[in-house]
């Protein structure tokens, strides 16, 4: 996976592109660099953008174990985009093992405006 972030410090933002093949190692790597980003504050909310990923090699355990990583603070809304159908469901399934950790505040879209609506931004 090749994968980018910016952060927007005015929007409260950490917008998220990810593309090509996604591994755990490297949604592990994004995490690490993100944390120590000295811009980035755990309150933002994220926008992250699956839609140009071809390929996820990780399965339902692996997936389970990265939502267990918390990152954003709980009050931190965080909208991820993916309109490949077997991507979707990872997403959601990412969604759902965060919420038993008590952060219920992701949600998984298949399009950039209904994400950016639910966050509440306007671009």
């Amino acid at each position: 996976m090749a994968w980018s972030y910016t952060i927007d410090k005015e929007s409260h933002l950490v917008t998220t592109t990810a593309w090509g093949t996604l591994t755990a190692d490297q949604v592990l790597e994004h995490q690490q660099k993100l944390q120590n980003d000295p811009a980035f504050d755990p309150d933002f909310s994220q926008l992250a953008d699956f839609t140009l990923v071809v390929l996820m090699q990780m399965d339902a355990k692996t997936v389970m174990e990265l939502s267990d990583l918390v990152v954003f603070s709980a009050k931190s809304r965080r909208a991820f985009i993916a309109d490949n159908p077997f991507h979707y469901g990872m997403a959601r399934m990412f969604a759902a093992f965060h919420k038993l950790s008590g952060q219920d505040q992701i949600q998984v879209f298949t399009t950039r405006d209904e994400a950016l609506q639910w966050l509440n931004v306007t671009r």
